[in-house]
C-alpha cells in the first residue's frame, strides 16, 4: 500500500489522518484560539489544555464552555467540537494557587511553589550556612558543597 503523499510539498505520512492535519496546520494555516487571551494553537487538544488554565486563572469559580475560536479557512477540516468544563474538576482547583493563583501541573508541584515562593521555613546547608526556601534545594546543594570537602 502507498503512503499518502501531501500534493503541496511532497511529504509522506503513515496514514491519511496525519496528511489531512498536516495540510490544515501547515498550508492552510488553520488555527484555533483561546477564547480568554487569544493565543493561538494549530492542535485544539493543545488549546483545550491551555485555555483549561487559563479559565482558571482567570475565574477560579467560574464554569464557562471550552468553544473554540477557528481563524483560517472555514472549508478546510471540522471545527472544534465545545464541550464544558467539569465543575470541582481536580485539575482546575487542585492545582491552582490559593494565594496568587498560579497554575501548576501538579498537587505536588503547587506544594512546592508555595513553599519556596509563599513560606518562611528556611533550610540551611550544614557545611556553609547557606540558606534555602525548598529542603530538595539544599540536599541537592549539599550534595555538591566544596565546603564540606
Amino acid at each position: 500500500m502507498e503512503r499518502p503523499c501531501c500534493d503541496v510539498c511532497g511529504r509522506a505520512f503513515a496514514e491519511r489522518c496525519n496528511l489531512l492535519r498536516h495540510k490544515r496546520t501547515v498550508h492552510e494555516k488553520v488555527t484555533v484560539a483561546c477564547k480568554h487571551c487569544g493565543k493561538t494553537f494549530t492542535r485544539n487538544v493543545k488549546r483545550m489544555s491551555h485555555q483549561e488554565k487559563c479559565e482558571t486563572a482567570a475565574k477560579p469559580t467560574t464554569t464557562t464552555s471550552k468553544a473554540a475560536t477557528i481563524t483560517g479557512p472555514t472549508t478546510a477540516g471540522p471545527a472544534a467540537k465545545p464541550t464544558t468544563s467539569r465543575p470541582g474538576s481536580p485539575r482546575a482547583s487542585d492545582t491552582t494557587c490559593d494565594v496568587c493563583g498560579i497554575i501548576c501541573s501538579s498537587r505536588r508541584h503547587v506544594a512546592r511553589h508555595k513553599m519556596s515562593v509563599h513560606g518562611n521555613e528556611t533550610f540551611t546547608c550544614r557545611h556553609c550556612d547557606k540558606r534555602f526556601s525548598r529542603n530538595d534545594n539544599r540536599r541537592s546543594h549539599e550534595e555538591k558543597c566544596s565546603a564540606s570537602r
